[in-house]
This record gives structure tokens, sequence and C-alpha cells, in this order.
């Protein structure tokens, strides 16, 4: 079995590698970027399951990568992480589609648990034969 590929964005690369520690022993291949806007290129060429990003970045903030992504048809199930968050946000962000909305400081077990949980919808998707993996571009395509 292949595994799930995860992305993820935020303009601190310290927190791109904290994050990545946590997804690569749940079993994810993890590509990270500072840039959102070269996240949305990685998305158009490769695809992926999951997708971390953060709210509050210089190029696209989190939102808009989220709707941009999802105007590509791609199925990703994203979690949005942010520092500067209220009740509006989080509601807006959850009715927008996304799976998770977690505030920073979260700790390591908070977001482990998030993608645990998505790890299980994910190979949900994958025993049911589901052709919704989250998966777009040249990914989608067999390559």
């Amino acid at each position: 079995m292949d595994k799930f590929q995860a992305l993820v964005v935020d303009d601190e690369s310290s927190v791109c590698e904290a994050v990545r520690a946590i997804l690569e022993p749940e079993g994810f291949a993890v590509t990270t970027t500072t840039s959102s806007t070269h996240a949305l290129d990685l998305v158009r060429e490769t695809g992926y399951d999951l997708i971390v990003s953060d709210l509050k970045m210089p190029e696209l903030d989190g939102m808009q990568l989220y709707e941009k992504v999802r105007e590509l048809g791609s199925t990703s199930m994203f979690i949005l992480i942010t520092a500067y968050s209220s009740m509006g946000t989080a509601v807006d962000a959850l009715k927008k589609g996304m799976y998770e909305f977690l505030e920073k400081p979260f700790t390591p077990e908070e977001l482990r648990l998030s993608i645990r949980q998505r790890l299980k919808l994910l190979q949900d998707r994958q025993t049911t034969g589901g052709t919704e993996n989250g998966r777009q571009g040249n990914d989608a395509q067999g390559r």
C-alpha cells in the first residue's frame, strides 16, 4: 500500500518541520513549503490526501488556499492551524468544509489525534474503493 501524501504549508519553517515530525511516524509521506502559492502549484502537480495549512500567510491565507484547492477539484482533507483564531473564523472554516481547525499553540498530541482521525477516514476511503482519495493532477492519472 502506498503511503498517504501530506502537504504542510506554514510561513514558519519551524512549524512545517514540527508538523512533519508528527505526520511521518503516522505513515504519511510529507512535503513542506513556506509559500502558499507554491503549495497551490504542488497540489496542481501532485495532489495530496491531507493538507495542513496555517491561516495567516503573506500570499494566500489558509482560507484562500483551501478555496483554490477546491476549485482545482481536489478532495484533500484540510486541517487549518492558526494563532489568530476567533469563533467566527473557526465556524467559517468548518462550514466551508475543512476537516479541522486547530488553534496554536496546540500540543503534539492534539495534532496527532486529529491526524489519526483523518488517517482513519483515508483508510476507509481506500478500503471501500472510493475513487475520491484527495489526489488529483498527475497522480489521478496513475502516475
